[in-house]
């Protein structure tokens, strides 16, 4: 299943569907693995004799893969939410949780989703901890603001369930990171200036800002990095604040819109920035796919025509518009 990821996204891309649909089918098969995998598992250890899980327990997706976006070939971002349990059975029950997060990894890796390089997995005690836990953890990343603190959260916020039986445990966890960061203004302001320097590649005359230290890609935008990204933060700040629950940006999009927030024709504008962005990204992703070479997030801006490049400009646009916005509104 992981395999044919490529030509699925491919095919889909080829027959017109918009690129949105195509990463939350990618996302939905990603969890499904996820979740089979948590169940293969789950019975290795039960034939080994070591039981059943010792209390009810939660596999969350962070990042992309928590929005729904994800694009071909994501590595893994993931983390156990564990029910409280009695301190004195700590190395019991957790000693569990580690053996399974071990192998969970492990077979994922093995399957097609890479482990992070950035150690952002449940093998991480840092992303396997108890509802409680959780709770201490996150109002300790709030109460320092510091770059380590903030770069931690936004991994986190947009984390989704993709394997458990009792929803109380992630639905109480987004539940306390809503009902906290609406009212946590200096903390929403602390992150906007954590990623103030993640702007769209568009110079002050409206030319094309394109890689030039790294000479595998100078000449080319990361596309990620220097429009999709700079979205969805924004997106996420203004959702956040406002107690919108959604994880995709396009859902958060609609909600902010619902309650008001955006100003006018913004919705539309950011709809279709997001959308034209991932198009072409998927379509890059999808033309190095197919002749071998590896798989990144840089568009040459040559290889486009010229009316994309300008639909790419104008998205870029009002994107940048949006973190001026936010950027006046949050930090004020």
């Amino acid at each position: 299943a992981k395999a044919a990821q490529g030509e699925l996204a491919a095919e889909l891309l080829d027959d017109g569907l918009p690129a949105p649909e195509i990463q939350a089918l990618l996302s939905h098969i990603n969890n499904d693995i996820y979740r089979r995998v948590t169940d293969f598992c789950i019975a290795g250890l039960e034939t080994e004799g070591r039981g059943a899980p010792p209390v009810e327990f939660s596999v969350i997706v962070m990042g992309s893969g928590g929005r729904g976006e994800n694009f071909i070939y994501p590595d893994q971002d993931n983390g156990f939410i564990i029910a409280d349990y009695p301190d004195q059975e700590h190395n019991r029950i957790d000693g569990y949780f580690m053996e399974l997060a071990n192998r969970l990894v492990t077979t994922l890796d093995t399957v097609g989703l890479p482990l992070c390089r950035s150690y952002c997995m449940a093998v991480n005690p840092l992303w396997r901890k108890t509802l409680a836990q959780w709770s201490r953890q996150l109002d300790g990343w709030w109460r320092k603001r510091n770059r380590v603190s903030l770069q931690l959260s936004n991994i986190f916020l947009d984390f989704q369930p993709v394997w458990e039986r009792n929803r109380e445990l992630s639905s109480d966890l987004r539940a306390h990171i809503t009902a906290m960061l609406r009212q946590d203004r200096a903390f929403l302001r602390a992150m906007y200036q954590e990623t103030s320097d993640h702007n769209v590649a568009l110079g002050l005359f409206g030319g094309f800002i394109t890689e030039k230290e790294n000479p595998q890609y100078r000449g080319q935008i990361n596309l990620k990095h220097h429009a999709l990204l700079p979205l969805v933060e924004a997106v996420r700040l203004l959702s956040l604040r406002e107690g919108v629950e959604q994880t995709s940006t396009l859902a958060r999009l609609e909600a902010l819109d619902d309650l008001g927030v955006l100003e006018a024709n913004a919705l539309e504008e950011l709809q279709s920035a997001f959308v034209h962005t991932a198009n072409l990204l998927f379509r890059q992703q999808i033309d190095d796919f197919r002749i071998g070479k590896k798989v990144t997030y840089f568009v040459h801006p040559k290889s486009l025509t010229k009316r994309t490049r300008e639909q790419l400009a104008e998205a870029m646009k009002a994107i940048d518009r949006l973190r001026d916005w936010v950027r006046a509104d949050v930090t004020v």
